[in-house]
């Protein structure tokens, strides 16, 4: 496991490493619906790609998190599996990520927390050196 949660009063906070970037986005992710339900039991059963931009790495990583909530939310769709590509240009970052997961079934599923949105409150990606990255970010529950 390569994130953590953190006490954050009535929300949830959440630390992710990864040794790249697009693997602390993955990461990140995980956590994120490690939160909603229990992902061992989550199937491949449906792919989705999704293209996300963001100014900087922060940035992406919110816009990321809340694609991916809003996402599951519309679709009722939890997802275990990402697949990601970062581009880079002089302004801007591109993500493309292909998703894997299945509907949710509350019936198989050992279902978590409800969140609600992601904040900006408190996040904040850093990368000491080139293979090792982490990032905090608080949730809305």
């Amino acid at each position: 496991m390569n994130y953590e949660y953190l006490d954050h009063g009535a929300d949830v906070g959440v630390r992710a490493r990864a040794q790249t970037f697009t693997g602390l986005l993955a990461s990140a992710a995980r956590a994120l619906f490690s939160l909603m339900a229990d992902l061992e039991g989550v199937r491949k059963s449906t792919e989705e790609r999704l293209t996300v931009e963001g100014e900087d790495e922060e940035d992406l990583l919110y816009e990321w998190l809340g694609e991916l909530l809003s996402l599951s939310q519309l679709q009722m769709t939890v997802y275990s599996e990402f697949d990601l590509e970062v581009e880079k240009t002089a302004d801007r970052l591109t993500l493309h990520g292909r998703l894997r997961g299945e509907e949710i079934d509350p019936s198989r599923h050992s279902l978590g927390t409800e969140v609600k949105g992601i904040t900006y409150q408190g996040l904040e990606v850093t990368s000491p050196d080139p293979d090792e990255w982490s990032c905090v970010f608080v949730v809305d529950v």
